[in-house]
């Protein structure tokens, strides 16, 4: 009676249906997170994996054991599957040529959203990131400049150039993980420039030319603040309601930024200006 059961355990194993329910299985546990059937996610869609790797198990096997060199700037970098038997990546595979059969991916009009994404900007992003509260702003400006403004806490957290950002442990936990700044940070903020202790409440933010201008509260002021690239760094511009005629900000020291106004008067990296106007900080990079 044994030996009649164990075979009909083999059988069910080897049966069609049975490796179709198991290559479905491995699928949405190893892959579907980050690739869809039509459009791209983190990664390209199945409709596009089925048409560059059909009949082409082995390369197919190959990719998934050492994806490299990396083909697309613009998506996140897949990870090595070596955690993942052969035999599981076939039954993956057979599994994707399955249901990518006569699938056509759709083109994405507005371009690739994922933000280590380069091909475009200025491009905002709201994610967790690494060594900032959770209301993370990451805005790429133009220049390849970029920002993180920390909704939480109201103020500026980090300057850095050069590439945007590394998402992948972000949308790979389907916003359980964390994005890291990538590029050259040259400016690490520690607080607001404004008076320590006030209450502070974010109200928002509005988009002019893809980029944001961040509303918020501190004490009784509301503050409206923009942060743009400049031909030789960053311009910081503040405008004010239900301000005294004269507001100080404290600006952090750094030897690679150098601090400037029209308006107002300086005592180091302190500046003292009128509120009727707004208040235009230029920030340039000293290398």
């Amino acid at each position: 009676m044994q030996k009649i059961f164990s075979s009909l355990t083999l059988l069910l194993a080897l049966s069609p249906a049975h490796a179709a329910d198991n290559g479905k299985k491995l699928f949405t546990e190893n892959c579907s997170a980050c690739h869809q059937p039509l459009v791209q996610l983190v990664g390209p869609p199945l409709a596009e994996i089925g048409r560059l790797y059909r009949d082409k198990e082995a390369e197919f096997l190959k990719w998934c054991h050492n994806p490299n060199p990396h083909k697309r700037k613009n998506l996140v970098q897949m990870p090595a599957m070596t955690h993942v038997p052969v035999e599981d990546l076939k039954e993956i595979y057979e599994h994707i040529m399955v249901i990518s059969k006569d699938l056509k991916e759709i083109k994405q009009q507005t371009g690739d959203p994922f933000p280590e994404t380069l091909a475009k900007r200025p491009m905002v992003q709201r994610m967790f990131l690494d060594k900032s509260g959770p209301a993370s702003i990451a805005v790429a400006l133009p220049g390849g400049l970029n920002f993180c403004w920390d909704a939480g806490e109201c103020r500026l957290r980090f300057l850095w150039k050069g590439e945007f950002l590394d998402a992948y442990s972000y949308w790979r936990g389907n916003g359980n993980g964390l994005a890291k700044l990538k590029g050259e940070v040259f400016h690490t903020e520690a607080k607001s420039p404004f008076t320590a202790g006030q209450p502070v409440k974010f109200l928002g933010y509005s988009m002019k030319s893809g980029l944001p201008t961040f509303k918020y509260k501190v004490g009784a002021v509301e503050v409206h603040e923009r942060i743009e690239s400049t031909a030789d760094g960053f311009q910081r511009t503040f405008t004010f309601q239900n301000a005294p005629s004269q507001i100080t900000m404290d600006f952090q020291q750094n030897e690679q930024l150098g601090y400037s106004s029209k308006t107002g008067s300086w005592t180091g990296t302190t500046l003292t200006a009128p509120t009727d106007f707004p208040v235009v900080i230029n920030i340039k990079l000293i290398k």
